[in-house]
């Protein structure tokens, strides 16, 4: 089983199937990976099993900072600041970012 931030990444949901890969761009989880029941449109088939792969981003001034770039579609600063990312979640206290 792959290891996220210490913890086992599970790779198949409650219901069996494999579990979905996606990326939050909401303002609260600017970026923020997550895993999730591949089912979840499907109210007959989903297990609702839900978890984060990355830690939150603690600062506001990081999650803005992240949403501006994304929303200018500036992708070269954006890989620059997803490569900083990990680092500034561990000097807040948050555990790394794993490999996706």
């Amino acid at each position: 089983m792959r290891r996220v931030n210490g913890q086992p990444q599970r790779t198949h949901c409650d219901c069996g199937d494999p579990v979905g890969k996606w990326t939050s761009w909401r303002p609260s989880n600017p970026r923020r990976r997550f895993i999730g029941c591949p089912n979840y449109r499907d109210p007959n088939r989903d297990c609702k099993f839900f978890d984060w792969v990355d830690p939150k981003l603690t600062n506001q001034w990081y999650k803005d900072l992240i949403l501006e770039l994304h929303s200018e579609g500036n992708t070269e600063v954006e890989k620059t600041v997803a490569g900083v990312a990990p680092i500034l979640v561990q000097g807040a206290g948050g555990g790394g970012v794993g490999a996706w």
